[in-house]
């Protein structure tokens, strides 16, 4: 195969043999730049755009993180009472729409036991979400029949957070 590419060269003349290697050497030059520099170059320049913007953003986001931590660390649950997370939940009730009526509250040392009779199910289910996430509060029991359709009774039994969680 290359017998027949070797005889090809020596039968062309010198100046032939000079504008084909010029022709090749600009087509590997061509390659090196298309494959290996220009990605990189385009790349570079890309970064130097971003870089700015994507700086400002994680400096906005640290402010933020911080800002949290302090709001965290000042309202934080677990200083609070379980008779005043059973306030903070009684107000939530109403809130959430579901009257004082149909829930029962009872504090039990760390525990706070809520029975509810013929409730939304739908209102119920948001409000023991966001009562669970504003207060840190976690389920340690709970128990729900269904009355008709929408309408639940049942109990639920959350346990306050311990210090330093």
């Amino acid at each position: 195969m290359l017998e027949p590419l070797l005889q090809k060269w020596n039968s062309l003349s010198t100046r032939d043999r000079r504008v084909l290697g010029f022709a090749v050497g600009f087509l590997i030059f061509v390659f090196a730049w298309m494959v290996g520099f220009e990605p990189a170059w385009n790349g570079r320049q890309q970064l130097s755009r971003e870089l700015p913007v994507l700086r400002t953003d994680l400096a906005q986001m640290d402010q933020l993180a911080a800002e949290a931590r302090l709001a965290s660390t000042s309202s934080q649950p677990g200083n609070e009472s379980a008779a005043q997370l059973r306030g903070r939940l009684q107000d939530s009730l109403s809130d959430a729409g579901l009257s004082a009526s149909l829930a029962q509250m009872e504090v039990n040392g760390e525990m706070i036991e809520a029975r509810f009779r013929q409730a939304d199910f739908e209102k119920w289910l948001l409000w023991l979400d966001a009562a669970i996430r504003e207060t840190r509060l976690r389920v340690v029991d709970l128990s729900l029949t269904r009355e008709s359709a929408g309408t639940v009774s049942g109990r639920v039994a959350l346990e306050a957070p311990r210090r330093g969680q």
